[in-house]
């Protein structure tokens, strides 16, 4: 297993592409935050659930295939890829163009210990964090329903309007039977 992706019992998908397909991380997001405007998911390369997502919802949202492609737009909402040498660089390149007003805001998917790395502490030390929204709740990445999801995520948000204070939201999604397990019957 190279080191430089997060260990996972499963087999890696190509180009490290986990859609975002369970509807309540996204639900999560918009339940704490007023997206508006133009939203891009600069991690696009294969399509994106979040995009997807936005559109159904009547937001104005693109995907691109390249997170460091001159754009702007009002939101950047992005569930990055994993490999631990392309995330930071793309995460700081989204953050720089929250801070010189190229977008208003920047909504960032992943795991809940990602900011503990001692190599983000910068991310976070801005005056543009405004705080995170704790998913109560661990994700389906796959329609596979026979096992429980085993990681917990939570949104990172970074305004360029600065926050006075960091905030902390939680998210707990009504009960819905599509995210059931499916246990084998004996």
């Amino acid at each position: 297993m190279s080191s430089d992706i997060y260990y996972s019992a499963f087999e890696r998908r190509e180009n490290d592409n986990y859609p975002t397909i369970d509807t309540r991380i996204m639900d999560g997001l918009m339940a704490n935050i007023a997206l508006f405007g133009d939203i891009v998911d600069p991690c696009a390369r294969e399509g994106s659930a979040i995009v997807d997502y936005l559109r159904v919802q009547g937001r104005n949202a693109v995907g691109l295939d390249d997170a460091f492609a001159s754009c702007k737009g009002d939101w950047i909402v992005t569930n990055p890829p994993f490999a631990k040498s392309k995330v930071n660089k793309i995460v700081l390149a989204q953050i720089e163009r929250v801070e010189r007003c190229e977008f208003s805001g920047f909504a960032l998917l992943v795991r809940i210990n990602w900011d503990f790395a001692k190599t983000r502490i910068n991310f976070f030390n801005r005056s543009s964090y405004m705080g995170e929204i704790k998913l109560l709740f661990r994700p389906f990445w796959t329609n596979d329903r026979t096992q429980e999801p085993k990681h917990n995520y939570v949104w990172h948000l970074w305004r360029r309007d600065g926050w006075a204070y960091r905030n902390i939201w939680r998210y707990l999604p009504p009960y819905d039977p599509q995210y059931t397990v499916k246990h084998a019957k004996n």
